[in-house]
């Protein structure tokens, strides 16, 4: 049963929920979903349909998918913008970024809304570079964060 908080209804996805809202998403970038750095409209219904599709008894709606697609948007731009600054780095084995302690100390004090995501582990972060990325089609923010990574461990 989802959990009230403030008078609104969260709903915890599983992780087969979001590994199947991850495929659809990519799907919908293959077909020309997304142009100029935004989705069609009515993308948000065929999403919808396509849940039920692979989880037909799924309560999942519409509200839930777009709350979960601005969560992880908003991730996937504080994460990119963290890791496109000096000092920042990409761990792939863990899916985290790496940095150092002052770098991390000076960075969440000029911008608090990153204070806890240090620790925390994206693992859809490079298929959201696809999804959510400018350059997705040459794979550019990928290849950096691969090489900041290789830095790091040298």
């Amino acid at each position: 049963m989802p959990s009230h908080d403030s008078n609104k209804e969260r709903r915890t996805w599983t992780h087969d929920e979001e590994a199947a809202l991850i495929a659809i998403m990519q799907k919908l970038v293959a077909d020309g979903y997304r142009r100029e750095n935004a989705f069609r409209s009515g993308y948000l219904e065929i999403i919808e349909k396509q849940l039920k599709v692979w989880f037909p008894r799924t309560d999942l709606n519409l509200t839930n998918v777009s709350s979960k697609l601005t969560v992880w948007k908003g991730q996937y731009y504080l994460v990119m913008n963290m890791i496109n600054t000096s000092g920042f780095g990409w761990n792939d084995s863990s899916n985290m970024i790496a940095v150092e302690d002052d770098v991390w100390k000076q960075y969440a004090k000029a911008h608090p809304q990153v204070k806890t995501l240090r620790f925390k582990s994206f693992r859809y972060f490079q298929n959201w570079i696809e999804i959510f990325g400018k350059d997705r089609a040459t794979g550019k923010r990928s290849q950096d964060s691969i090489d900041l990574d290789k830095v790091a461990r040298k």
